[in-house]
């Protein structure tokens, strides 16, 4: 028994030592990829914390927000907890079957009768069981990684939107009070009789669609940041929060087919696939392995008239005629195929959103180059025209305001623009797996 009961302990040992602590190998991935980890703690329910290095978020950087993210978001907590269920699988997967024992009494006539059954088949089937189990949670360790940069995705996209509601916000807040000052002064001019009822009935719609606005913009700058605040995991703090870009336009080079094979060497979701692919491989070699469903060895010990207790081994074999575990082996070969599928579609998939997210970059990229290059240094000129002229007394202080709101439009329009490039950054560096 001896030899049995050091294989067995060796065995324990050999899975245990296997089921390591993945949540710090994927914080160590995060890491590696974002420059943030995840919170050592696993407390359920724990407190919101800053992470460390980090004492003030007034403003709030783009890169702060991704670390407080990472370190609080209770939405990959609940996700990071698949981790426990694969290592649960894991050990599940190394354990071999109970001994099977049964006793007889001698009562009256019938002798006694002691008989140990030891399945043994899992020796030969464990090893694919537990193969599949370490790959089980070698994918779910990868698709974890990617779960962490979508949040960085849509971490820095809520700041983004943060960022461009707040200046929407202070921009509609000037259209605001030039459109109001434009309104009294028609109005004025009315009284006069210098211009129409008409005339001046439009500029106040006008002030009256400017004050609208921006009330919609004060409130869209609140949603915005209650957005991020989720994703932060900071709803019930940092009430006053404001934010601050931490970059514009990024000068990066944009090669399509090396951005491809980036994200098809570095996608850790792609990785995820392949993983499952192999893993499915083996769960199949497993299935197939179960054609013999029970195999164990047998110890009989039985009182035989007056020759006393005597004692022999045995095996007990299930015998596959009918029961071949055919239903085990197809629908783990229909698992391996889908697999299969999966991780080819999951690559088709990865290069359109690189395809995709580029594009967006260089259309954001053209429209800001257009807007900077071209409009903005014109209206700027143009109202530096106007502001000579109104010094100089050629055109009225009415004129001179109304000259005013075109450049408040554009700047606006530059902002969104800003804030589709901020996306569409964010977009491709998720898309290729790492930052640009």
């Amino acid at each position: 028994m001896r030899p049995l009961k050091f294989t067995l302990v060796a065995l324990f040992l050999a899975t245990s030592a296997a089921a390591f602590d993945h949540r710090s190998d994927v914080s160590e991935r995060i890491s590696a990829i974002t420059g943030q980890r995840l919170n050592p703690d696993v407390t359920v329910g724990r407190a919101f914390s800053l992470p460390p290095g980090i004492t003030s978020v007034s403003p709030l950087t783009e890169k702060d927000a991704v670390a407080i993210a990472l370190w609080n978001s209770p939405g990959l907590e609940v996700i990071l907890s698949e981790l426990d269920l694969a290592r649960a699988d894991l050990a599940e997967a190394g354990i071999l079957v109970n001994p099977n024992f049964n006793l007889l009494f001698g009562i009256g006539v019938k002798p006694w009768e002691f008989l140990l059954n030891m399945p043994i088949q899992a020796l030969w089937q464990r090893p694919r069981r537990v193969a599949a189990a370490k790959l089980n949670l070698e994918m779910i360790s990868e698709g974890l990684v990617q779960n962490g940069l979508d949040l960085v995705r849509d971490t820095r996209i809520a700041h983004g939107e943060v960022v461009a509601a707040q200046r929407i916000a202070a921009l509609d807040a000037q259209a605001k009070e030039l459109l109001a000052e434009i309104a009294d002064l028609t109005e004025k001019q009315e009284a006069a009789g210098d211009i129409s009822g008409l005339q001046a009935r439009l500029v106040r719609l006008e002030a009256i669609n400017s004050a609208n606005r921006a009330a919609r913009s004060a409130k869209d700058l609140e949603l915005a940041r209650e957005s991020l605040r989720v994703f932060m995991g900071a709803t019930d703090q940092l009430t006053d929060l404001t934010v601050t870009p931490e970059r514009q336009l990024d000068d990066v080079p944009l090669e399509l087919n090396q951005l491809v094979m980036e994200a098809l060497s570095s996608r850790p979701d792609l990785r995820a696939a392949e993983l499952g692919v192999r893993a499915a491989g083996e769960r199949a070699g497993w299935e197939h392995s179960r054609v013999f469903n029970l195999v164990a060895a047998q110890l009989s010990s039985k009182e035989v008239g007056t020759f006393g207790l005597k004692t022999g081994p045995g095996l007990s074999i299930e015998i596959p005629i009918f029961d071949r575990n055919q239903g085990g082996i197809s629908r783990a070969e229909a698992q391996l195929r889908r697999a299969t599928l999966q991780y080819l579609e999951l690559a088709m998939q990865v290069k359109s959103e690189v395809r995709k997210s580029r594009l967006n970059v260089l259309q954001a990229r053209e429209q800001l180059e257009l807007l900077r290059a071209g409009f903005l240094p014109g209206l700027r000129k143009t109202l530096e025209l106007v502001e000579n002229a109104y010094a100089n007394g050629d055109i009225s202080y009415l004129e001179l305001r109304a000259a005013q709101r075109p450049l408040l439009d554009a700047l606006r329009s530059e902002e969104n623009v800003l804030r589709d490039h901020r996306r569409a950054m964010a977009e491709l560096e998720r898309a290729i797996g790492r930052k640009l």
